[in-house]
């Protein structure tokens, strides 16, 4: 790419070389080129010729390189929007993906339940399995604050690397979110003490190969279970049923035919289950209720 560009030709440009890679080319190389020059994409977009210096030029060619080998957009920028927050990311950590945003949805109508039956104020106690990027119980948390609900938010994880991640965007969005590191439900008492356990688990059976080629940059112990991806999953329906207080839920994200199994074979004893479709009416979560 020329020293001395345009923002339009090196859009131009960029999307050129993506276009054989990713399903995505012109909002990539725009996410990419907004990332350099420290502005918003509408801004690159209406910005056509303003002109861009050389060193901007170099690093953009070399992170849509980069791209066109499919490495992430969200990890060559350090960010990534979900819940409509920006959230930061890194290969250290799981990008978080649209679909999620039903777990965080149905969590949210769950509390609100909740806190409108509880009696004496006591904020609803809920906790993140896994929680890689923070992105779930920050939105969760933001999310309540904005309609004013008390909540206790606690998140696990056993990367260290990730919970720092975690840690900043809970500052970033100025959520209170308590952190542990630790594997699942390791550290919890045996009592029956949250309202709510979510978790976004591995749940992709090694063997599939219709993955996308992205996923190669990130984290595998965030992506892979055995079992058919289920070993994680089972895990977790095992250890938790004990934590949850009568009438309180787990929520758990799944992979596409994960749910009629579960449905099936792993409720545990005193639990109802339901499942909750995404936007392309695949049964993404499920929801195990601890009956009264």
């Amino acid at each position: 790419m020329r020293s001395g560009s345009s923002i339009s030709s090196l859009l131009r440009e960029g999307s050129q070389i993506l276009a054989a890679t990713s399903p995505s080319p012109t909002l990539d190389a725009e996410l990419i080129l907004s990332h350099l020059l420290g502005c918003s994409r509408l801004t690159v977009i209406v910005d056509g010729t303003r002109q861009v210096e050389a060193g901007i030029a170099v690093s953009f060619a070399e992170l849509i390189a980069r791209r066109a080998r499919h490495e992430p957009v969200a990890y060559l920028t350090g960010l990534k929007e979900f819940w409509g927050l920006d959230f930061e990311v890194s290969p250290a950590v799981l990008i978080p993906r649209p679909d999620t945003e039903v777990l965080v949805e149905e969590a949210v109508r769950l509390i609100s339940s909740y806190n409108r039956h509880r009696l004496g104020g006591e904020p609803c106690r809920v906790v993140d399995l896994g929680t890689g990027s923070g992105c779930i119980p920050v939105a969760i948390a933001h999310e309540c604050r904005e309609r004013g609900i008390p909540i206790v938010m606690l998140a696990v994880d056993r990367s260290c690397a990730a919970l720092e991640i975690a840690k900043r965007n809970a500052d970033r969005h100025s959520v209170r979110v308590s952190f542990f590191a630790m594997s699942w439900t390791s550290a919890f008492r045996n009592s029956a003490d949250f309202d709510l356990i979510i978790s976004n688990p591995p749940y992709i059976d090694r063997s599939d190969t219709c993955r996308s080629p992205e996923t190669d940059y990130e984290p595998t112990q965030a992506l892979f279970a055995e079992e058919e991806g289920l070993s994680d999953i089972r895990d977790i329906l095992e250890k938790c049923p004990k934590l949850i207080r009568e009438g309180g839920s787990i929520l758990c994200e799944v992979g596409s035919k994960q749910a009629a199994i579960i449905g099936d074979n792993l409720v545990p004893a005193d639990f109802s289950f339901r499942s909750i479709t995404d936007l392309s009416g695949i049964e993404r979560v499920v929801a195990l209720t601890k009956n009264v």
